[in-house]
């Protein structure tokens, strides 16, 4: 989704630092975890784009924020996935809600389902305590922020680094990553 799209030179970066040679990212704005005939619905981009990923050894998905997580759509996912040979990593759902404009974020809630979830194959990586214990990760302006994006000085290297340190933990080939 958008954070993944707006801390895009950074991931790169941090995952490169980490050893992955090759990083792909498809991260577009507002894109969310469900299926359906749009580049915004992350399911079906990512059974789109199963050419693209099929021979990555590392696949992070950072989608959530924008709804749609439930035990059906991450059994959808994993669907798609079977039979890839990759190390599969799902970023929590970090949010801010105080620094919101709108309803909140139940990020407990969708945090509960990815961690309940990671016995279908993947691990999960924590970036919602990574903004508890650092409240400038996130963006203050609730316009821009959405009490969401990491979009401050801080913030990028901060998603960076909790991504590649977290695959990079669970992963024993850093050979190539594709991050949807």
């Amino acid at each position: 989704d958008s954070i993944t799209e707006g801390t895009q030179p950074e991931l790169t970066s941090a995952l490169k630092a980490k050893g992955f040679s090759t990083v792909v990212i498809n991260g577009k704005s507002s894109r969310r975890l469900s299926s359906g005939a749009t580049n915004l619905d992350g399911i079906s981009v990512l059974a789109a784009d199963k050419a693209q990923w099929s021979d990555a050894k590392n696949i992070i998905i950072e989608l959530g924020t924008n709804n749609g997580v439930t035990a059906v759509n991450i059994d959808k996912v994993i669907a798609i996935l079977k039979g890839a040979p990759a190390q599969v990593s799902w970023v929590n759902i970090g949010v801010d809600n105080t620094k919101r404009k709108g309803s909140p974020i139940p990020a407990d809630q969708y945090n509960a389902v990815l961690q309940a979830n990671s016995s279908k194959g993947y691990s999960v990586i924590d970036w919602a305590t990574a903004v508890k214990q650092h409240p400038d990760y996130i963006d203050p302006n609730p316009t821009t922020g959405l009490g969401v994006h990491p979009f401050t000085a801080t913030g990028k290297p901060g998603f960076a680094n909790t991504v590649a340190n977290g695959v990079a933990g669970s992963s024993t080939d850093n050979a190539n990553t594709q991050n949807l």
